[in-house]
């Protein structure tokens, strides 16, 4: 690979990762050029339990269990609960 394709291709991660929903929980991940990806500050705890980034208090929750009654949601980053999706 060329130093212009891992540029390109380094720049494709970045736009993709800016283009996230709620991008700015990530804003403490630092991008690895040399694998070509965003690391978080801290390890994700290998526990066997789900986790997810929480960027205002940079750390690592648990994530709360999907709601079960049929509704579509996403998790709200900060206040680590599930928003329902509505249109």
């Amino acid at each position: 690979m060329t130093d212009a394709e891992k540029t390109a291709k380094q720049q494709a991660v970045k736009d993709a990762w800016a283009a996230k929903d709620q991008a700015s929980n990530w804003s403490a991940w630092t991008f690895d050029e040399t694998i070509c990806k965003f690391i978080p500050p801290v390890p994700r705890p290998i526990d066997g339990q789900d986790y997810f980034w929480q960027g205002t208090t940079n750390t690592w929750q648990v994530r709360p269990s999907y709601p079960t009654d049929g509704k579509s949601y996403k998790l709200d980053f900060p206040t680590g609960t599930w928003i329902e999706v509505t249109t």
